[in-house]
This record gives structure tokens, sequence and C-alpha cells, in this order.
């Protein structure tokens, strides 16, 4: 919990600071621009890495079960609901429109 904790400090010690040196003027537009830039040109992927070597990876297969199942479910569930509108013998248009539309509100609610 601690490392939590921490983490949080650093965070809001850092918007603070930042904050402070806008305050003080020591910061302008210009400087946001370029100061973005260092953090997802640089910053972001040396988390990213970082993380990735820190990371416990040993449990990696049971993360993959998820997104199988959810990509299977999606699979039948866009095959059955294309069969069903093809019965009903709507123009290609229409019927590729709710078959869309149909996935992609399965996909919000689950």
């Amino acid at each position: 919990m601690s490392e939590v904790i921490s983490t949080i400090i650093v965070i809001l010690f850092l918007i603070f600071l930042g904050y402070f040196l806008k305050r003080i003027n020591l910061l302008n537009i210009k400087d946001i621009e370029v100061l973005n830039k260092l953090v997802i040109n640089v910053a972001m992927p040396c988390l990213i890495f970082s993380s990735l070597y820190a990371a416990n990876l040993s449990n990696i297969t049971t993360l993959a079960v998820m997104p199988t199942i959810s990509i299977t479910v999606g699979a039948i569930s866009g095959l059955l609901v294309y069969l069903i509108l093809r019965k009903k013998n709507l123009p290609e248009k229409k019927l590729w429109g709710e078959l869309l539309y149909r996935l992609l509100l399965e996909t919000l609610l689950f």
C-alpha cells in the first residue's frame, strides 16, 4: 500500500510543481508544447519498457483467457445476427449497417 501512496504523492507533487511554475510565469504556452512532446515521445515509452521489465509475466497465459472468450462470443453472436438478418432478405447495405450496429452495441454493453 505504501507504493501506491508514494506514487500518488509523486504525481500530486508534479501537478503542483507545474501549477507553481506556471503561476510564477516560469512556463509559458510554447514551453507546454515542448514538454508535451517530451513526455509523449520519451517519457511514456521509457515508462512502458520499465514497467514491462519489472512486471511478473509468469501468469500471462491466464490473462489471455478473457480476450479469447470475448472474441469468440463476438464472432458467434455476429454470425448468428448475420444469419438472422440474411433470412429477412434485407438489402446488403441495410444488412451490414444493422450487423455493425448490433455488434457495436454488444461491445459497449459487455
